[in-house]
């Protein structure tokens, strides 16, 4: 038994040493290796939006459910992104008079501001 604070190193002392260092080693390795991996990295993912509601003059205008989708591209180069949102609007409109009809004509034909919609009527947008 030895007092003090340095004693000789024995063989089995060394052989403790070394197995130290093979651990850690091996446990690098480990991490090294779970780094590597790209299976998460390809992956989807789903962030869900709260929800909300912005009011102006006559008319409150909600939204519920929303949720984004984020893929990646095609391209596969990394640098490109897909997003997918979904979700449910509402309007809540009011000071309307009367019941209202769409016509077929709301101006002349590709005037700024029409979107090229000014011919058909009711023009429907989907989101």
């Amino acid at each position: 038994m030895w007092v003090g604070a340095a004693r000789p190193l024995a063989a089995a002392d060394e052989g403790d040493s070394m197995s130290k260092f093979r651990s850690a080693g091996v446990g690098a390795a480990v991490v090294a290796i779970g780094l590597m991996s790209t299976g998460a990295a390809h992956a989807d993912t789903f962030v869900p939006l709260p929800d909300g509601q912005k009011a102006g003059p006559g008319a409150v205008v909600g939204r519920t459910g929303e949720s984004v989708l984020i893929s990646p591209s095609l391209a596969a180069n990394g640098a490109g992104r897909t997003a997918w949102v979904s979700g449910t609007v509402t309007a809540d409109v009011t000071g309307v008079s009367g019941e209202g009809e769409a016509g077929p004509w709301n101006g002349a034909t590709n005037d700024k501001g029409t979107n090229n919609s000014s011919t058909h009527g009711v023009s429907r947008i989907s989101t």
